[in-house]
């Protein structure tokens, strides 16, 4: 048996309700199409639920919003039209005709010379008054041709909703918008000129046709003058009758609850109260009472029979009566433009956006749709190649954020000059930061050939996962000799060895000694011709005896005596060192040893590095080489690290040669410095480095588990230093308490109203929750007597519907009944509103928002504007882990 189809007779009156309204908006739509055919869109006329509602509107659901919103704005012009044309024109004209043949049938009966005239105005009037209650009901699209006004709207009203449309829900994109920024929707808060967009447009215009709702009610009123019209033929022929329109006429008042009125408006907290006895008897019995008798003197057998003068009277009597009783009805129906104006003035009343663009200032909010159009124009004239980081998930600015992307979905990165000012990725291990953004990046530069590439790896095999690419090189020992201070001066040496190879503890003596050691001992083998400038030299340097270091010095003495620097290491070495207690020096030779020990005693590094034959020059990434330094500390341990620092080193100091002017320099090209756990390779001399680099053409990429081990590398001020010169963070979840901090602080504040507090049970969650737990109910079901008791009724439990209400044994069939609250006369309670600067993120939500795999927290630098949100990483690095 198929359940794909629901039958007719499964459910007569539903199946009924749909073909009626089917039809109904179809025959509209028609109508519309082809009165203003090229003029207006027939999507003006909708009903909401019909599976045809939103045929001829877009797919995309931004479009289709923006689309609905515009129509039924325009919508509510076409439908003032339509409610003045009937209420100034139309009705008024059936009034002056219904009061014609009034006359003629009441006051030229039996008077008249005409045989034909009564009996035709009294056949013209019953025909006239089918035809009206035929026109709300089996003529409806053929009435509406003539009745719809000749102009729908105006151009300058289109202009209007085409600007409220662009200001506050959708924004206008110029032709070459990178699809990055291409996000259209606003975030409707304020608008482009940082006003409220509440008041401006409504959530009930998505549900909410207004030609549809002001045609249900000009065919109301159709009915009704229909039903009057009728009046002065009943009137002179059956007082029955006429007191059935009078009912007929009751009725109708009470069932068209379409047309608004004033009176019939409930005050807030405010119970309305039945009619009195006495006004109810008025109308239901007095009145048609009268009407009967009254009309029974008149009644006559022929038409043409003369009518007394008192019977005249009463003739009139009943029929303006009837007449000014519809008119009243007819125009007390408020206007659509007035309806909507209360919509708006309800709605400004219920938001907070004034009172905070008040507390914030507008200028603030004008600053940020500016900093938004500055970045697309930015984004436009940027001709660098675009790298692709991930899909936005539109989830900041679900938080109001102005500077996220409003649309789920779209690519989201930065370009190559972007990237200038600098990347940084946090993530704890198994997150994915290797394989969701180093590694992807590296690749599409690699790919796009868009200039130099240094990897470095603190810990891991970062560099191995290029291996086998077109021009790109690997240096470990496995590839070729490296000297890794080929070209390196003394003093760089002696910054960076030191602060990779010591852990920092201890007496700062002893560190600064063994640094003063190795600067000297490095100045005198880089000068000396004979002597070659490695490691391994300098290590012999420093452990030589002292005739043999004199020795050695003696053929550079000229040297040495023109140069005030080679003058103070030979100084140092002749004269100082020689003084130093035994066991002074032997502790500081010790640590210098130590240091050294860490490359030269290696098993692979020592031979390795000990060379002058270098196969391998990390400068030449500034000329477009692409190199990865292949040295795990797995396999290499600290040694691998020093060795990676001291690169890196050189690639500062040579981009620091060439200067800001390198683009002049003939095969000079931008450099990407990708190191991941960097914080093993940094020292505090880099902090002089990083935030020149990007003058220099130097682009860094730099990844570390979290901010904890820049702290204890660079110490608190030096990291966020360093971060703070990294323009771009992508944060996967670093899972330590400062790193959430800094990643909460970093994603920034936005001014935004939010929900303190409301009265009331927090969701559905809680309400199944209570109700399922109750722990009275259970007590009343354990015992037979008490279930006996209390068949048929809700169980005894704090839920919504029930929690608020003083216990009584209901049917279960009383459902309405159940969900009336005890006192009606209170007002419903509303929440209470916040308007603060607010986090965007909190810190300890982070690993929740980054629960699934591939996901990121990513601030970034585009087009020299921030752009922040949660992002999926490319689906096919979800795989990685590390």
């Amino acid at each position: 048996m198929s359940i794909s189809k629901n039958r007719f007779f499964d459910d007569p009156v539903s199946k009924t309700k749909y073909w009626l309204l089917h039809h109904e908006q179809e025959r509209m739509r028609t109508v519309i199409m082809r009165k203003y055919e090229g003029v207006l869109d027939p999507q003006v006329y909708w009903i909401s639920g019909t599976d045809t509602e939103h045929d001829g509107l877009s797919n995309d659901h931004i479009e289709r919003m923006a689309q609905r919103l515009s129509l039924s704005q325009i919508g509510v012009f076409l439908a003032q039209r339509i409610w003045a044309k009937r209420t100034w024109l139309v009705i008024p004209a059936l009034m002056l005709i219904g009061l014609l043949f009034t006359y003629i049938l009441v006051n030229k009966a039996g008077t008249t010379t005409n045989d034909t005239l009564v009996p035709l105005a009294f056949t013209i009037t019953v025909w006239l008054s089918v035809l009206l209650c035929c026109s709300a009901t089996l003529f409806g699209p053929l009435i509406a041709q003539v009745l719809l006004p000749k102009t729908p709207v105006r151009q300058d009203e289109i202009d209007s909703v085409k600007s409220i449309i662009s200001r506050c829900v959708i924004r206008d994109l110029e032709p070459g918008t990178p699809p990055d920024l291409a996000d259209r929707a606003r975030l409707l808060v304020t608008d482009s000129n940082g006003q409220s967009v509440t008041g401006q447009v409504l959530a009930t215009d998505l549900e909410f046709s207004a030609v549809r709702s002001e045609w249900m009610t000009t065919k109301a009123v159709l009915f009704m003058v229909g039903l009057v019209m009728l009046t002065p033929a009943l009137a002179i022929s059956s007082p029955m009758l006429a007191v059935l329109d009078y009912f007929a006429l009751l009725v109708w008042k009470r069932f068209a609850f379409w047309i608004p009125r004033d009176q019939e408006k409930a005050q807030p907290a405010q119970k309305e109260t039945d009619p009195s006895v006495f006004l109810l008897v008025i109308k239901i019995v007095i009145i048609p009472a009268l009407i009967f008798v009254g009309l029974s003197a008149s009644y006559r057998e022929h038409l043409d029979t003369f009518i007394r003068l008192d019977a005249q009277l009463i003739n009139w009597l009943y029929v303006l009566g009837m007449w000014g009783f519809a008119i009243y009805l007819t125009f007390t129906a408020k206007s659509p433009l007035t309806v909507r104006a209360m919509l708006l003035d309800q709605a400004v009343r219920e938001s907070g956006t004034e009172l905070l663009i008040d507390k914030a200032g507008r200028a603030y909010f004008q600053h940020l749709e500016e900093a938004r159009n500055e970045q697309i124009k930015n984004a436009k004239t940027d001709s660098s190649p675009f790298i692709q980081l991930g899909t936005s998930t539109g989830l900041l600015a679900q938080r109001r954020d102005p500077l996220a992307p409003t649309e789920a979905g779209i690519p989201f990165g930065l370009s190559v000059t972007d990237l200038a000012t600098h990347v940084g990725v946090l993530g704890a291990s198994g997150t994915g930061k290797t394989s969701g953004v180093i590694r992807p990046l590296t690749k599409q530069w690699i790919d796009g050939d868009l200039g130099g590439l240094l990897v470095l790896d603190g810990k891991g095999a970062l560099p191995l996962e290029f291996h086998g690419i077109d021009g790109y090189t690997l240096i470990s020992p496995d590839h070729g000799p490296f000297n890794p201070i080929y070209e390196m001066t003394p003093d760089a040496l002696a910054d960076v060895l030191p602060d990779v190879c010591d852990d920092g503890k201890g007496d700062t003596f002893w560190r600064d000694s063994a640094r003063l050691m190795l600067r000297m001992a490095a100045i005198l083998v880089e000068a000396h011709p004979d002597l070659p400038y490695t490691l391994t030299q300098i290590q012999q340097f420093c452990l030589a005896s002292h005739q043999e270091r004199a020795d050695w010095l003696d053929s550079i003495s000229n040297e040495i005596d023109h140069s005030g620097r080679l003058l103070a290491a030979a100084h140092y070495w002749l004269l100082e060192y020689p003084d130093f207690p035994e066991k002074t020096a032997g502790c500081i030779s010790n640590m210098l040893r130590t240091w050294l020990g860490n490359i030269l005693l290696q098993e692979k590094l020592g031979p390795w590095v000990n060379t002058t034959n270098t196969q391998f020059r990390v400068e030449g990434v500034m000329t477009g080489q692409k190199i990865g330094l292949l040295l795990p500390e797995s396999e290499y341990g600290i040694g691998g690290v020093a060795i990676s620092a001291l690169c890196m080193r050189r690639v500062y100091d040579a981009v620091k040669k060439r200067g800001d002017n390198w683009k002049s320099l003939e095969g000079h090209r931008p450099v990407l410095l990708a190191a991941d756990e960097v914080q093993n390779l940094l020292t505090k001399a880099d902090l002089e480095t990083v935030p020149v680099a990007r003058s220099l053409g130097l682009y860094l990429m730099f990844a570390t588990q979290n901010v904890d081990g820049l702290y204890k590398r660079l110490e608190r001020d030096g990291a966020v230093q360093m971060l703070g010169n990294l323009a771009s963070i992508i944060a996967l979840a670093p899972r330590t308490d400062d790193s959430n901090n800094y990643v909460s602080k970093r994603s920034g504040h936005v001014w935004k109203a939010s929900t303190q507090s409301f009265q009331g049970l927090p969701d559905a969650a809680s309400d199944l929750g209570l109700y399922a737990n109750s722990g009275t109910d259970q007590a009343m079901q354990s015992t037979t007597l008490n279930r006996q008791s209390r068949f048929g009724a809700p169980r005894l439990s704090y839920a919504i519907g029930l929690w608020h209400r003083q216990w009584t044994p209901k049917a279960m069939n009383w459902l309405n009944g159940m969900v009336v609250p005890d006192d009606s006369t209170q007002a419903p309670q509303r929440p209470s509103l916040q308007l603060e600067l607010s986090p965007l993120i909190q810190p300890d939500e982070i690993d929740t928002l980054l629960a699934i795999p591939g996901t990121a927290i990513a601030i970034i630098n585009r087009g020299r504007i921030q752009r922040r949100d949660v992002i999926r990483l490319y689906p096919k690095q979800h795989g990685g882990t590390a």
